[in-house]
């Protein structure tokens, strides 16, 4: 059994994995919070004798999931409602690593500040990945764009080119956790590269809608760091302006990360901003829509503040303009939104 958890891309890392399993003819099961593009389904039992399940870390319940092969591939500040700290979230994926009497072998995002603090704090070796020197599994990107080509190696040998047909650079680093899995499963290196090759991502992870001259663009993203690497992968589309969409998202996520998201934003032409989802969290004094307004527009970010979310797509149908790139960040009701502002571009009913 394997399992992928950690802050960021756990999902599509995990996806990776069952893509490059089918490739080699494994037909692993697979358990994974959103939906596979390559097969429409987020579960599947399969025949093989490996299933793949994206293990939920929000609660600490991830220490109860005894899996052989675990995968940490961020460990960064996230469900503040739950943990008190980053120091807890670290100290719980040890807890997590040590008390698994199953577990053969576990991997780790060797480019993470979290996860290097992790290998401290764990008896066992942990196999790191990543782009930086002196990870076990590095990636070397040779080309960006769409398709994105990177060099990957065991050590120092290369293994060969590999081709990702998604967008974005940060999935490399998700690439280079499925290779050095699926190394020990004892996968052959052409399989990966089949399987990644033929990698088409997950429903509404930088999914990309041509809207007649506009680049619409959904991510189920609300975290700073993954909000940065979305925007830096899309200024590589094309050489149009961006506007980010956000709904800020819980009041301790944005207490605790306030500087960070004070230059997520950094390179977008515009911010729109709604009001904030506060999941039935209580409210903290200074921390509410406006100071996140507030806190871009001191960064020096143009802020659209359109507190109510339906009056959002009036603003875009009289700002945007051709050869922009609208990123919805959020979850379900923004994806809506984005789909019925392109199918209305598209000459489609809204």
């Amino acid at each position: 059994s394997v399992g992928v958890t950690g802050t960021h891309g756990k999902g599509t890392t995990s996806a990776m994995i069952t893509r490059i399993l089918d490739a080699a003819d494994r037909d692993p099961g697979f358990i994974i919070g959103g939906i596979l593009n390559d097969y429409g389904l987020n579960a599947r039992a399969g025949s093989g004798d490996v299933i793949v399940a994206e293990v939920d870390d929000s609660d600490g319940t991830h220490r109860n999931v005894h899996v052989s092969y675990l995968l940490v591939n961020y460990l960064e500040a996230d469900h503040l409602n739950y943990y008190d700290d980053l120091d807890h979230i670290i100290s719980s994926m040890a807890e997590a690593i040590e008390e698994n009497p199953r577990l053969r072998r576990a991997f780790v995002n060797g480019d993470c500040a979290g996860n290097q603090r992790l290998a401290g704090m764990v008896s066992q070796a942990l196999v790191t990945y990543g782009t930086s020197d002196g990870c076990a599994y590095r990636g070397r990107i040779v080309e960006g764009g769409v398709p994105l080509r990177f060099e990957a190696f065991r050590g120092d040998t290369s293994l060969g080119e590999f081709t990702l047909p998604v967008p974005g650079r940060y999935n490399v680093i998700n690439a280079m956790g499925a290779i050095a899995l699926c190394d020990a499963l004892d996968v052959p290196v052409d399989a990966m590269r089949a399987g990644l090759a033929n990698f088409h991502g997950l429903e509404n992870r930088f999914t990309i809608i041509d809207a007649a001259g506009v680049k619409v663009v959904k991510d189920y993203n609300s975290h700073p760091t993954a909000i940065r690497k979305v925007l830096e992968s899309a200024s590589e589309l094309t050489d149009g302006r961006i506007i980010s969409i956000f709904k800020p998202y819980r009041y301790t996520l944005t207490h605790y990360l306030k500087d960070e998201y004070a230059t997520a934003f950094h390179g977008s032409h515009e911010v729109v901003i709604t009001t904030m989802y506060a999941a039935n969290e209580d409210p903290i004094p200074g921390i509410d829509t406006e100071f996140v307004v507030d806190m871009l527009r001191r960064n020096g970010l143009d802020v659209a503040y359109i507190p109510v979310q339906e009056d959002i797509l009036a603003h875009l149908d009289a700002t945007v303009r051709d050869g922009d790139k609208v990123i919805f960040f959020g979850g379900d009701d923004f994806f809506r939104m984005a789909d019925a502002w392109a199918a209305r571009r598209n000459g489609g009913a809204s």
